[in-house]
């Protein structure tokens, strides 16, 4: 099971939620954020500070659908320029169902 967190323009939200609800994995967590970007300028000691917003979406899946959620994360978000984004693939060790105290993988 891994959790994959995407960071990417606030401007792809709707597609994302789209191309997310037929992956059919129960859904996700989106938030909107402010990212912080360190800019330095060649041959100078001067740093801006560049803030933009950004969504940032938390998926936990199966082990055997990190590869296809990628993809879709990609084909909605990639253009190609600076600041499309990141997405983080972690381990995530279990799930527990609260309103059960059901546990594992199947509860996703």
């Amino acid at each position: 099971m891994k959790k994959i967190e995407c960071l990417c323009e606030n401007v792809k939200a709707e597609d994302l939620k789209k191309s997310l609800y037929e992956l059919d994995i129960g859904g996700f967590f989106m938030d909107t954020i402010n990212a912080v970007a360190f800019k330095r300028d060649s041959g100078n000691s001067q740093v801006k500070f560049v803030e933009r917003p950004r969504i940032k979406i938390e998926i936990f899946v199966k082990d055997e659908d990190v590869e296809k959620t990628v993809q879709i994360l990609l084909d909605v978000i990639r253009k190609g320029v600076f600041g499309d984004g990141k997405i983080f693939i972690l381990p995530a060790d279990d799930v527990v169902r609260v309103r059960s105290g059901e546990r594992g993988p199947e509860m996703l």
